[in-house]
């Protein structure tokens, strides 16, 4: 048998020796499948490679209680208050977080969908019938299982359900083919509310009572998509824009709801523009040109980045890291690198890290950490890892810990890149709530 060790490591912001000693240790009798979760109750949840669940107390590393077949490698659901909900077997079964003792347990099988939860712990399942009306909506009590409500669905196929300011969201594809019927029904009740028709309904978001989303309309040779902003309340259009190609990034609000931010594809090339519309009109407030956008992000003071891959006179391309105003689209820096950044985000402290991924000087690829002045895009510091960064996690704004291949967890002073803590034969980590422990497994 196989024997993991728990770890955890006081992740202060002051220099340590690379090997500090534990705060606590202990083991799990077999091999911890995926990385440590907080439940937010003071526990540390760990599954095995058994289905095993195990909450083992932050403060001290004790084995609360165990319970046998609560998952499948996989992290339980934690509802804000309520239980803990895993799949095993087909089966939704509903943990109690305090003595790890099964509540209920539900028979999904290969006709329920599911569970789609609500802001405070509404638990929906989806169950696809052989006959009119196809679908029925269930909202089950946390507690027991039972069904509070159902509510019928007469569909051909459904997507996920949304749920936002007690309404509950389906988007339902009809007959002909590439037409959605989006539902809303009261949470508390299940009562139909409201629903409208439309192309192809793609992946809805919600904002101050508002939805957004992309009509597509499926044609032979291309796709038209079309962004609408409609009132959540009872589904009304408030406005629609037509983008020149295809779209390539989810839009998403700024954070003071003044624009809506994408990458537009031009005229069916790779060649894409990121886009700021006004919210309130859904005019073109401001765009961006470069070769192929990837990923956005905000910061903590609304600021917004982004990477993007730009081509030269001479076709070559570069990675661009951008900093812009997301109001205006005003270019603030950029930063140049030789491959675009997988993951960026900026800290409270004014920094901005990065991970890209780039070939080594043996054409293995490797991993780059490196950290920006978030405010002037300056670098302040770089490291490469010795493979692939698998998992990162933030010590606060002081510190960040990597673990990188093959099983080496790092952690760095966020400002100097100064090493303060550099285990081998680690295998996950995860930071406690308190963002200053760090649990590694080994």
């Amino acid at each position: 048998m196989r024997i993991s060790t728990l770890h955890a490591t006081n992740a202060s912001s002051k220099p340590r020796q690379p090997r500090p000693d534990p705060a606590w240790q202990g083991q799990i009798e077999d091999w911890v499948s995926i990385s440590p979760r907080a439940d937010g109750r003071g526990n540390l949840l760990v599954t095995d490679a058994h289905s095993r669940l195990s909450a083992v107390d932050e403060a001290s590393g004790r084995v609360v209680w165990t319970q046998a077949g609560a998952v499948e490698q996989e992290q339980p659901i934690v509802l804000p208050e309520g239980p803990l909900l895993g799949t095993v077997n087909e089966h939704l079964r509903a943990t109690d977080p305090q003595t790890g003792e099964l509540k209920w347990s539900l028979l999904m099988g290969p006709k329920i969908s599911g569970p789609y939860l609500g802001p405070k712990g509404e638990i929906l399942v989806l169950d696809r019938l052989d006959r009119p009306p196809y679908f029925s909506l269930r909202r089950l009590d946390p507690e027991n299982g039972k069904t509070l409500w159902s509510q019928g669905i007469e569909r051909l196929r459904t997507s996920p359900v949304e749920v936002y300011d007690g309404r509950v969201y389906t988007a339902s594809n009809t007959r002909p083919a590439g037409q959605t019927i989006v539902s809303a029904l009261d949470l508390e009740s299940g009562q139909p509310l409201f629903e409208f028709r439309d192309a192809q309904v793609d992946r809805i978001a919600f904002r101050q009572d508002k939805m957004l989303f992309f009509a597509i309309t499926r044609l032979p040779r291309e796709d038209v998509f079309e962004l609408q902003q409609r009132d959540a309340s009872n589904g009304e259009m408030d406005w629609r824009y037509s983008p020149q190609g295809s779209v390539r990034s989810h839009p998403v609000w700024t954070p003071d709801g003044s624009r809506i931010v994408f990458f537009e594809a031009i005229n069916g090339t790779l060649t894409t523009r990121l886009v700021g519309l006004d919210a309130q009109t859904g005019e073109v407030a401001w765009t961006v040109p470069g070769g192929l956008g990837r990923h956005l992000t905000f910061g903590a003071d609304g600021s917004l980045y982004c990477a993007q891959t730009d081509f030269d006179a001479q076709g070559r391309s570069h990675a661009v890291l951008k900093h812009l105003d997301p109001r205006t689209g005003e270019l603030l820096w950029s930063h140049e690198a030789p491959s675009p950044p997988r993951w960026f985000q900026p800290t409270d402290a004014g920094d901005l890290i990065t991970v890209s991924d780039e070939a080594g000087p043996d054409g293995e690829m490797v991993s780059r950490l490196r950290v920006l002045d978030a405010n002037s895009g300056e670098q302040r510091w770089e490291r490469t890892a010795t493979g692939l960064i698998t998992d990162l996690e933030l010590g606060g704004s002081e510190s960040v810990y990597v673990l990188e291949s093959p099983c080496r967890v790092v952690g760095l002073d966020t400002h100097t890149g100064q090493v303060k803590m550099d285990l081998h034969q680690a295998e996950s980590l995860s930071m406690g709530r308190d963002q200053q422990t760090l649990f590694v497994v080994s």
